[in-house]
């Protein structure tokens, strides 16, 4: 079976979606995605770089986009670490897997990947709503 996972980034460090994610990966081939909003925007503030949203993608010069690859950078090591051992495919939303900046968001890799998997799973933040993905059948939502 093959499991498409979409993860909040406030909640990589949230222990009990990572159990249920290497629970999940013993019996099914994982592919993750995981955000990294918040700590962007904390980022981008912090020095200062303006940036705005546009359909859900967040717009913002080059030196803002180096912020947005950092943040996403520090993420992407952070569950690898945590995954460490399990076999879980990562997919950052400002790198490819080539290591290539892009500029995406998580829900739209996930929404344009879905179609790929058995089984659709994403973690938020309770009080999210999550609008790109609202309308893909047969996803499990766990709000934390």
């Amino acid at each position: 079976m093959k499991t498409l996972i979409k993860v909040s980034g406030d909640l990589i460090a949230n222990i009990e979606v990572i159990e249920k994610i290497k629970e999940l990966a013993k019996s099914s081939q994982i592919t993750l995605i995981h955000g990294a909003g918040t700590s962007i925007s904390n980022a981008l503030d912090k020095a200062g770089i303006p940036y705005e949203f546009k359909n859900g993608i967040r717009n913002t010069c080059d030196e803002g986009l180096k912020i947005c690859l950092d943040e996403s950078c520090k993420i992407r090591t952070t569950i690898e670490k945590m995954l460490e051992g399990y076999d879980v495919e990562i997919i950052s939303p400002c790198i490819n897997n080539d290591g290539k900046i892009i500029n995406s968001n998580a829900e739209e890799i996930f929404r344009n990947i879905h179609e790929d998997f058995d089984e659709k799973i994403i973690f938020t933040i309770s009080d999210r709503e999550k609008p790109l993905i609202g309308r893909i059948k047969d996803i499990k939502i766990i709000k934390m």
